[in-house]
């Protein structure tokens, strides 16, 4: 038998969320993600429910499942511990590009147009 814990979650351990005021923030991290996660859908051969697509969680971030890249592959992990996204080759190359302070256009041309 599992052992079990009565003791309720610690709403101090968790920090409250503020989408209004952090709606820049997640919307950057939501695009970025889309960019990332699109990458296997060429790179990977089909696999059953599209599992080859998802990224996995990692405790950094998320990481793409290795993706064919020239004669090499790679993977893409989005960095929310150091706030980048960084790729690693097989041939042992590694390249980073900085997220922080960079904003994403919001809104669609055709809104932005008076």
């Amino acid at each position: 038998m599992l052992p079990t814990s009565k003791a309720p979650a610690s709403p101090a351990r968790w920090p409250k969320l503020d989408y209004a005021a952090d709606k820049p923030v997640i919307e950057t991290c939501h695009a970025y993600l889309q960019v990332i996660g699109k990458l296997p859908t060429r790179a990977r051969a089909w696999s059953n429910h599209g599992w080859q697509l998802a990224l996995r969680v990692v405790p950094r971030g998320f990481r793409t499942y290795p993706v064919v890249a020239g004669e090499h592959e790679a993977e893409v992990l989005f960095d929310c511990l150091s706030s980048e996204v960084v790729v690693d080759a097989s041939d042992g190359s590694r390249q980073t590009v900085a997220i922080t302070g960079r904003r994403l256009r919001t809104s669609s041309p055709s809104s932005s147009k008076r």
